[in-house]
């Protein structure tokens, strides 16, 4: 049963390899320098910076917090 599972799971990815393989004669033309791409917004990563730290403070930060510590102290005589 393995190897018929992992031959199928080649197969597969041997059909999906072939398939990438002809796209690659499509001709796509690209204009790079009309200035509405990614780097013309640094604003927009500096947002999704503040906003990755405060999820992380906010999954992170409250741990410890709800923990309670009893002591006692046991005098023998």
């Amino acid at each position: 049963m393995k190897k018929l599972n992992m031959a199928l799971m080649l197969a597969f990815i041997n059909v999906m390899a072939f398939a990438q393989e002809k796209a690659v004669d499509a001709n796509v033309d690209l204009n790079v320098n009309d200035g509405s791409g990614g780097g013309s917004f640094p604003w927009m990563y500096l947002i999704g910076a503040v906003l990755l730290i405060v999820l992380l403070f906010a999954l992170l930060g409250g741990r410890g917090r709800d923990r309670i510590v009893e002591k006692r102290t046991v005098v023998k005589d």
